[in-house]
């Protein structure tokens, strides 16, 4: 949707009645919501027990929904997977960016949304600010996404992961979880990227992080450990940017509401050592459509049927989960709720097990340093 769902400018939030402006994809969501609540009860459904759920950018969205005060009431369970609860953005950092859209787009002070609303949609998409060209040697545009929904005071109050600390949001269940290997998939873009030497790779980590990082990075994503050196590098920021921002909204949401907390492990099909257990990879698991496309360039018959022996508790995890708010039935393992004493996850893989989570020293470190796509 970019600027047509997230564009915020003074000019919008003046006529507007609740001085807002720039979360207009957002408002979008919570008007569907508000439409399936009303009407589900037509279709058989109940009102009352709507389970929200995403992926990625559908996980930032249903964290949103978590947060914002404009959605209490509207539905009984939350699904985040692969999406985080912290990329929002000042209206004073929205503004900046919405007086440079109107400008690239000729439109100036006087009859400004005048002149923006007469543009035509190709026009508006062909000129939205694009992100910083990918760089190998510094990999910080990466992490910079243009329109994030705004702190506008009425659809947001807070960042939503500090309405979850404080308690400060719609306390629902919550399953939330990750891929093992987030951000392999993206190399795919790359090719060769994986064989860099580790010299190269450490002079990547420098240019992204900073010196000073680097020797905490090594420690806590050794290369040894690593089928390649870049991949210690992937892995990090797959936690940073993913991974550990699952971590994060389970930490924060659990002494408040039941939380469940999985990783997503299995990897087993035509690519393991390319694309992992990458991002997104446990979606047909859940719809069972391993044999559609995109997922069947990775699960071949023989490889999806084996597959469908962890799809089918999935499947059952996640629909017990709407049901009633907690995963687990009969014939299933136990899954336990997250806890901040404990930290045990579901580990999704064949079989499933449950383990300590492993990466609270990981995740305390992008904690401390506050990376975030924004």
């Amino acid at each position: 949707m970019a600027a047509l769902g997230f564009l915020a400018h003074p000019a919008l939030s003046a006529e507007d009645p609740h001085r807002s402006s720039g979360n207009y994809g957002f408002l979008d969501q919570v008007a569907a919501l508000k439409w399936v609540r009303q009407n589900i009860s037509g279709f058989g459904g109940d009102p009352g027990n709507l389970t929200i759920f995403g992926e990625s950018a559908g996980g930032w969205s249903v964290c949103n929904m978590l947060a914002s005060p404009l959605t209490r009431g509207l539905f009984a369970r939350a699904i985040i997977q692969s999406g985080g609860c912290d990329s929002t953005r000042t209206m004073e950092e929205g503004f900046a960016e919405g007086e440079s859209f109107a400008q690239s787009l000729g439109c100036s002070k006087d009859e400004l949304l005048t002149c923006l609303r007469g543009k035509p949609a190709k026009e508006i998409i062909a000129v939205q600010i694009p992100r910083p060209k990918f760089q190998l040697l510094d990999l910080r545009p990466m992490l910079v996404y243009p329109w994030m929904p705004k702190l506008d005071g009425w659809a947001f109050l807070e960042p939503p992961i500090e309405s979850l600390r404080a308690g400060r949001f719609n306390r629902v269940p919550l399953l939330v979880g990750s891929d093992r290997d987030e951000l392999k998939i993206f190399t795919v873009a790359w090719p060769g990227i994986r064989l860099a030497p580790a010299s190269l790779v450490s002079l990547v980590m420098k240019n992204t992080f900073g010196q000073d990082l680097v020797p905490e990075l090594k420690r806590l994503y050794p290369f040894r450990a690593y089928r390649r050196a870049a991949d210690a590098l992937i892995d990090a920021l797959g936690d940073a940017t993913l991974a550990c921002k699952c971590f994060d909204t389970a930490e924060a949401a659990a002494p408040f509401t039941p939380v469940y907390y999985y990783r997503f492990d299995y990897d087993d099909h035509l690519a393991p050592h390319i694309y992992g257990a990458g991002h997104a990879i446990e979606i047909p698991f859940i719809f069972s459509t391993l044999d559609q496309s995109d997922f069947n360039a990775f699960f071949d018959q023989r490889h999806a049927r084996k597959a469908e022996k962890l799809s089918g508790p999935m499947m059952s995890y996640w629909a017990g989960f709407a049901r009633s708010g907690n995963p687990n039935q009969p014939g299933l393992l136990d899954w336990p709720a997250y806890e901040t004493k404990n930290r045990s996850r579901m580990i999704l893989d064949l079989p499933p097990k449950v383990a300590p989570a492993d990466n609270v020293e990981k995740c305390g470190f992008w904690q401390e340093h506050q990376l975030m796509l924004k």
